[in-house]
């Protein structure tokens, strides 16, 4: 439940700036995230994403209909952050990002990676593929749209360390 006080049920300035400190934390999280992957490639950032997830973790929590609503508001939160100052993060740091968020705050979440084929045309399929990452929490996405499994093929892969060619990370 949101915190309430002032005039016509605005937020709490305590509410206002634990949000803005969530969203710089995303913010921050998506130019890292950027970062790694131009200068190090995935392996390092999945490396990166699975550290940062394992500290300060809270227990692992259910998934309930509430963690999901969480879990769409971080999604919601860190693709909003990615687009400040200007719309430079892509799917998959913005996905590793809120993989983070979300693993820390105990709800267990799954990056997955999909593929697909364009259409040049309307039918004639493109010679080209288009790639796209995105993080399921109970088999939902949270950071894009609830069809991105349909328009994309998920790669079967057992978590980060796929990425790595490491079991333990």
């Amino acid at each position: 439940m949101a915190e309430r006080g002032g005039r016509c049920g605005s937020p709490s300035r305590a509410a206002r700036l634990r949000f803005r400190f969530r969203f710089l934390g995303a913010a921050g999280l998506n130019q890292l995230f950027r970062a790694v992957l131009r200068l190090r490639g995935t392996a390092a950032a999945a490396r990166l994403a699975d550290r940062l997830s394992r500290g300060q973790r809270r227990p692992a929590r259910e998934t309930t209909p509430e963690v999901l609503a969480e879990a769409r508001g971080v999604g919601r939160l860190v693709n909003r952050a990615a687009e400040r100052p200007a719309p430079t993060a892509t799917c998959l740091p913005r996905s590793l990002a809120a993989l983070v968020v979300l693993r820390r705050r105990g709800i267990e979440a799954e990056l997955r990676i999909g593929v697909r084929q364009p259409e040049v045309d309307g039918e004639t399929p493109s010679p080209s593929l288009l790639f796209h990452a995105w993080v399921e929490v109970g088999g939902e996405p949270v950071n894009d749209t609830g069809t991105v499994g349909q328009r994309f093929a998920a790669f079967p892969f057992e978590g980060l360390s796929s990425f790595t060619g490491r079991s333990g990370l």
